[in-house]
């Protein structure tokens, strides 16, 4: 006959994690002085970049490297610019010729890692991002992003500990905060995400990001009115968000709100027809307003996505919930 409860609810989390992208900007203080013709080239291939127009930034810094060959300066402007056009290992044969001149350049090391994550090489971007904190050790968009690729890798104790250092160094790091609140999230420390979702939220107050992740904390712990209100908020920046609209549903569903959630899930399937998360969600809400043959439909469409996106869990238990309809 037909099933009765909630079932088991799908809910996408928002996993966004932050890196900082290549530094375009000079070695630090200590670096040799620069020769008056070397500035210029310098100058004039930036004024190229900031315009776009790399290939024009790598021919006026090739030019400078034939006045100064040993310019740690020209080596590593050259190597962002063949970073910006995807050039990833001629970027990073010029940051080795940089700390050829400059070994103890941070900025080479940190834009070094950027690359080496574009080549999936990420123990050895952990490394350089590594090196540029030995160099300085209150780099913190070298803490952000080390502690980024910790947390992709699985290790959420070590991405809360950079993180950390990354706000010791700059305590208004809006990125810091929101990374950490997703580590916590990973570790189960649901608190910690929720008070650090917030401290992003302080400093920016319509981060749509963060506020549909706390919800999504504040709906794992059980805060259906928290989460209702979060997802409600983050939707006022971004009606067009799916999966805030879905998340509200789960929240609406696990309120009772039968009605209102079956009006998130239908939002969500407007704005993105493919998420089977929704239909499956959906599919619920159709089972408890009895109305069978709708959550029939939606389970179906749900076990087709599924096993197209090769989500075998969410698969299974879609089809388990197909099958108890048709008992």
């Amino acid at each position: 006959m037909k099933t009765k409860g909630r079932g088991n609810l799908i809910a996408v989390l928002v996993v966004y994690i932050s890196l900082w992208g290549c530094q375009n900007i000079s070695g630090p203080d200590s670096a040799p002085t620069k020769t008056a013709n070397e500035i210029d080239y310098v100058e004039q291939g930036l004024s190229k970049s900031e315009a776009g127009d790399f290939e024009g930034a790598i021919a006026k810094f090739s030019q400078g490297l034939k006045q100064a060959p040993q310019s740690a300066e020209l080596y590593l402007q050259r190597g962002l610019a063949y970073s910006q056009l995807g050039e990833t290992k001629a970027a990073i044969a010029d940051y080795e010729e940089a700390l050829v001149y400059e070994p103890e350049n941070a900025e080479v090391y940190f834009n070094r890692a950027i690359d080496y994550i574009n080549l999936g090489e990420y123990q050895q971007a952990i490394a350089d991002f590594t090196q540029a904190l030995n160099l300085d050790p209150k780099y913190a968009q070298a803490f952000v992003n080390r502690g980024s690729l910790r947390f992709q890798l699985g290790d959420g104790t070590g991405a809360i500990a950079d993180f950390t250092q990354a706000i010791a160094a700059e305590p208004d790091l809006l990125v810091a905060y929101y990374n950490r609140g997703l580590a916590y999230g990973q570790l189960g420390e649901n608190a910690a995400a929720v008070n650090d979702f917030s401290e992003a939220l302080k400093l920016d107050p319509s981060f749509a990001q963060a506020i549909v992740n706390r919800g999504n904390v504040r709906l794992q712990m059980g805060d259906m009115l928290g989460a209702i209100a979060d997802f409600t908020k983050a939707l006022s920046f971004n009606e067009e968000d799916a999966l805030a609209h879905n998340n509200l549903g789960l929240a609406q569903l696990q309120s009772g709100e039968l009605e209102q959630a079956q009006q998130s899930f239908s939002r969500s399937l407007e704005i993105f027809p493919d998420y089977a998360q929704a239909l499956y969600n959906r599919g619920l809400v159709h089972r408890e307003l009895a109305d069978y043959s709708a959550a029939r439909k939606d389970f179906q469409q749900a076990v087709q996505l599924f096993e197209a996106q090769n989500h075998q869990a969410a698969y299974e238990q879609a089809l388990l919930e197909l099958r108890a309809l048709n008992d």
